[in-house]
């Protein structure tokens, strides 16, 4: 009884070794990718030649 419960506390703690792994993996990926910005939208000009300008 004590190995199966010593069998099952290294099991946890090979777990949590494997999703501490994957987290630091996945934060250092999410870290390299830049931050979006929020940019407003430029209202483009109609041009003085342009025949749907002034129409």
């Amino acid at each position: 009884m004590i190995l199966g419960i010593v069998l099952c506390v290294a099991f946890l703690f090979a777990q949590l070794a494997v999703l501490h792994y994957i987290d630091r993996r996945l934060a250092d990926d999410s870290s390299d990718t830049p931050e979006a910005t929020a940019v407003p939208p430029i209202p483009q000009r109609a041009e003085e030649g342009a025949p749907d300008a002034g129409a």
